[in-house]
């Protein structure tokens, strides 16, 4: 019987090049935010958006890299067997 966190990793693996193409994309737009940031003004209203993006940049670079160790770990598991 296959559980629900099986049905869902199998589902997310399925999308696992889309994952990766999202990592890419924000690996660069993290290294353009940390390009910029000191070019910008402190205290001025790009500064706090600059900040947020790289806030943003930073989580979403976790939570893809977690997803991305998930698929391959699971992956793994299943060739084994």
């Amino acid at each position: 019987m296959s559980t629900f966190a099986d049905r869902f990793w199998n589902r997310v693996r399925g999308y696992e090049p889309v994952f990766w193409l999202f990592f890419v994309a924000d690996v660069l737009f993290l290294v353009l935010a940390l390009v910029a940031y000191p070019l910008v003004e402190s205290g001025s209203a790009a500064h706090v958006l600059i900040v947020l993006d790289l806030f943003i940049f930073v989580v979403l670079l976790i939570l893809l890299t977690y997803l991305l160790y998930q698929c391959r770990k699971r992956r793994a598991e299943e060739e084994q067997l």
